[in-house]
């Protein structure tokens, strides 16, 4: 998908195993998986709204001091002054992100944790003196794609994000089915992110008004969202099959869950006494709602992007030493990460009360660069990133451009384990294998090319381009088609 300006490329049904490449991270706390059913030790993050792109490097445009080190783009102008314009401040090939919306988000991140501690709010408030949010442009189009950009040099092993676990928004324990997060998700976006108690005192507006919007380009790459000849399109049954149960699962989460707090006719509700009042245009986080036809009350269509949000944006966190527990954490600035299969960068860190949550450099990291993360732990395949994220992971050099659609093709084939979804940790069953492949015999490549050239519905291209990475990934497996 292409991911425009206010896209973000995130996170979600895929392992995010810890990287274990530096040895300096060797004693460090399991890593948290970034998706929501698997476990920072979790879930990649699903968190893109367009499809991700290596974004070229971003170097930032003032000198360098004599004998000194780069200096750094901060985030309210160069070298921490007064706010520039959110058009100026260029870093090379892209610029820091000082719109509104961002800085609201910097205000969020300088002063969320301050009724937490005042040690809390300086270890959050001290991520915006080495990253931003940053803006890339996409290679042959006027688009740009959000991102986290460096704001000075980060040698390898040097913490690029430390994040206190009480930032983060925590929707509940681990486990297989992403909507009953998504219920408590809903329910944080209606509140418009308020503080709920003195317990959970943290005020998220500036962070939830970032989100990926309802029915925008981002989580319409989803298979989520798209028609059933889309589906079909794909010849993949068992990433249709499991496309449409998880919208039952939907539909059956809001009748028993979301339906009861939803006033009828005479305005009376039952249940608990809440409600799923959408948050109104006048409401910070009631931008995320503004591509849409606006409504009261959040509907199915509101819970199953909900649903998409958690499959791609959260991430699955340990909890403490020997708790055998984990989390399911929304964590700010993390989730804005873009996917790169081949980032060398570690998540870490453990869902519990004085907790860090960390991206440490697996290399050196040069002022300007976007800090990009790998989704999925760099074993999930275009299955799970078409359901989860909402595009293609077909956009890298060498064999990361192909290595999304070979995981697939291995699982097609019986050579390669199921990672995520039904069955995940075994073999396809030979039934569905038969089933995939005399689907995706229906047409040829030569053919599919030919459909693509002349289709012009986004979701109806990315299932031909699926099939077509697929079939090529399957000739190299030796399968003739």
């Amino acid at each position: 998908m292409t991911r425009t300006s206010s896209s973000v490329a995130r996170k979600s049904p895929s392992l995010f195993l810890m990287l274990l490449s530096c040895p300096l991270l060797m004693a460090a706390p399991l890593p948290f998986r970034r998706h929501a059913t698997s476990a920072f030790v979790a879930e990649p993050p699903r968190f893109r709204l367009a499809t991700p792109r290596r974004a070229p490097p971003l170097r930032a445009t003032k000198k360098k001091k004599k004998g000194g080190r780069p200096a750094a783009t901060g985030v309210r102008g160069f070298g921490g002054g007064p706010t520039k314009k959110s058009t100026e401040g260029s870093a090379g090939g892209g610029e820091v992100d000082r719109t509104r919306p961002a800085r609201a988000f910097y205000d969020f991140v300088e002063t969320a944790c301050e009724p937490v501690s005042p040690a809390a709010a300086a270890l959050a408030a001290a991520n915006l003196r080495r990253v931003a949010l940053g803006q890339f442009p996409l290679p042959d189009t006027d688009a740009t794609l959000r991102g986290v950009v460096a704001l000075r040099d980060l040698k390898k092993g040097e913490e690029i994000l430390a994040v206190p676990y009480e930032m983060a928004l925590d929707l509940g324990r681990e486990g297989a089915d992403p909507t009953l997060p998504a219920v408590a998700l809903l329910q944080e976006i209606c509140r418009g992110g308020k503080a709920r108690s003195e317990h959970r005192p943290v005020e998220r507006a500036g962070y939830l008004a970032m989100l990926p919007p309802f029915l925008g380009a981002d989580c319409r790459g989803s298979t989520d969202f798209w028609s059933e000849a889309a589906l079909d399109a794909l010849q993949c049954p068992f990433v249709a099959d499991e496309t449409r149960s998880r919208r039952e699962l939907v539909r059956l989460r809001h009748e028993r869950d979301c339906a009861p707090l939803v006033p009828d006719r005479d305005g009376e509700r039952i249940g608990d006494g809440s409600t799923l009042a959408l948050p109104g245009p006048e409401d910070p986080v009631g931008a995320v709602f503004a591509e849409a036809e606006a409504a009261e009350h959040a509907a199915e269509l509101h819970l199953r992007w909900a649903t998409w949000l958690v499959t791609s944006r959260v991430l699955t966190v340990q909890g403490p030493a020997g708790s055998n527990s984990a989390r399911r954490l929304m964590i700010p600035f993390v989730d804005m990460c873009n996917h790169d299969r081949s980032s060398p960068h570690v998540l870490s860190g453990r869902a519990e009360p004085g907790g860090m949550l960390k991206v440490i450099a697996g290399r050196d990291v040069v002022a300007g660069e976007q800090v990009n993360i790998c989704y999925g732990g760099g074993v999930a395949g275009n299955d799970r990133f078409v359901q989860d994220y909402g595009f293609l992971d077909d956009f890298g050099t060498g064999g990361d451009r192909t290595r999304g659609y070979d995981i697939v093709a291995r699982q097609v084939v019986g050579t390669g384990r199921v990672m995520e979804g039904g069955g995940a940790g075994g073999y396809m069953p030979p039934t569905e294998q038969e089933a995939c492949i005399a689907a995706l015999k229906e047409t040829t490549v030569e053919e599919d090319q030919k459909i693509l050239e002349e289709t012009e519905q986004e979701d109806m291209r990315m299932a031909v381009r699926y099939r077509i990475g697929l079939k090529e990934a399957l000739t190299r497996e030796g399968v003739q088609l």
